[in-house]
């Protein structure tokens, strides 16, 4: 169960539709049609990623759920997403001071949304930024993997083992990009 649930984990957690076309397609590239390409690759690496493999694990039977009152569960929902959101903000900054001090090509595999807007103001030919775009995307960065598993602290997921599927992710992507590009001429 720990490898399913950990590969469902790393195929879940993609950039949204909106980053994609909005800010990719439309925003650093100048064509939402290349941000739905973008899109509908990483949706079909997502899902080739966490289809079924292996044999079927019986699933346990769940505890007994505890009733608790209805004010005490509110609030801890509350503050669980609370200290969540703070977690992800820190993340955020720190990556962001961090992001100051190194080299570009190296901040481009620590945050993805650095990362796409390097590639696509690169040199590169339109076929390549796209090829490189879709590996971060598929990826995600090394600030996302991290709020990733911060937001998943508590579930059987091996944090080595997500990070090699979101890099198999990107190389997914990447490659499937690629031959999307040939077949399209771009």
């Amino acid at each position: 169960p720990e490898k399913r649930l950990t590969r469902l984990a790393a195929g879940s957690s993609t950039a949204g539709p909106l980053f994609m076309v909005g800010t990719v397609g439309l925003g650093l590239l100048s064509e939402s049609r290349l941000g739905y390409l973008l899109l509908s690759i990483q949706w079909l690496c997502a899902a080739l990623l966490v289809l079924p493999g292996g044999r079927k694990h019986k699933p346990k039977q769940a505890p007994p759920v505890v009733s608790q009152p209805l004010g005490q569960m509110l609030g801890d929902a509350v503050g669980a997403a609370a200290q969540l959101m703070l977690t992800i903000a820190g993340f955020i900054v720190l990556f962001s001071v961090i992001l100051q001090w190194i080299p570009p090509w190296i901040g481009a595999l620590l945050e993805m949304t650095n990362g796409a807007k390097i590639v696509a103001a690169s040199s590169w030919p339109l076929a390549a930024k796209l090829v490189g775009i879709s590996f971060l995307l598929g990826f995600s960065g090394v600030c996302v993997i991290l709020q990733s598993l911060a937001a998943a602290e508590r579930a059987p997921i091996a944090a080595g083992r997500f990070v090699l599927y979101k890099v198999a992710q990107g190389g997914l992507a990447a490659v499937l990009t690629w031959g999307v590009c040939q077949f399209l001429g771009l």
